[in-house]
């Protein structure tokens, strides 16, 4: 079963392993660069209320899953 056959009104969201997917393939595995491209969207107010929400959305979870790696890191360098 498709994500779209799952959640049919509700349109496409992306899970945090596609957040992964998106920071490696498009900003060179940077959260930084794709951040700044998130936040820098958002400030052109787009017309489309969703669109600013589900931006928000993206950076929040980005922001946990960099939180993550970083514990990660640090239990792994311990």
């Amino acid at each position: 079963m498709t994500r779209k056959e799952r959640e049919p009104n509700e349109g496409f969201k992306f899970t945090e392993e596609d957040l992964i997917i998106l920071r490696d393939e498009l900003y060179d595995g940077s959260w930084e660069l794709f951040m700044q491209d998130l936040r820098n969207r958002l400030e052109k107010r787009p017309a489309v209320y969703k669109i600013t929400e589900r931006i928000k959305e993206d950076i929040e979870r980005i922001e946990e899953i960099m939180e993550r790696e970083k514990k990660a890191k640090a239990k792994t360098k311990s």
